[in-house]
């Protein structure tokens, strides 16, 4: 069932990683639209992966777990970023910009890890 969940995450983080991203113009923390569509393209999979399945079943796959671990994901995400990315200034400090970039790094390995042993 790999394929299948594969592509309900996919389609579930692109309809709202636009709806973010794109119309509500929230590009999450890291200020792009592709982190921001991964991020929630990956934690759609992991809790889709792991939620009990529930709801209308398509191609073999309860696609709501899918729709509510993105929009869970979105949400989140959405709510620390800004409305549009902040200019760079003088007194922006990198140790902010690594402390995020070691964060995203390591939520990409913890849903990568949630995937593969949820579809264990």
């Amino acid at each position: 069932m790999f394929f299948p969940e594969f592509i309900t995450a996919l389609i579930m983080g692109l309809i709202l990683a636009v709806i973010f991203a794109l119309i509500f113009n929230r590009p999450g923390p890291w200020g792009g639209f592709f982190w921001f569509f991964l991020i929630v393209f990956l934690g759609a999979w992991a809790i889709g992966t792991w939620a009990t399945p529930a709801g209308p079943i398509l191609w073999g796959v309860a696609w709501l777990p899918f729709f509510f671990g993105a929009l869970a994901v979105a949400l989140l995400l959405a709510a620390v970023a800004e409305p549009r990315p902040r200019p760079a200034t003088p007194e922006t400090e990198p140790a902010e910009e690594v402390a995020l970039g070691v964060f995203f790094w390591i939520l990409i390995l913890v849903l990568v890890v949630a995937i593969a042993m949820g579809s264990w």
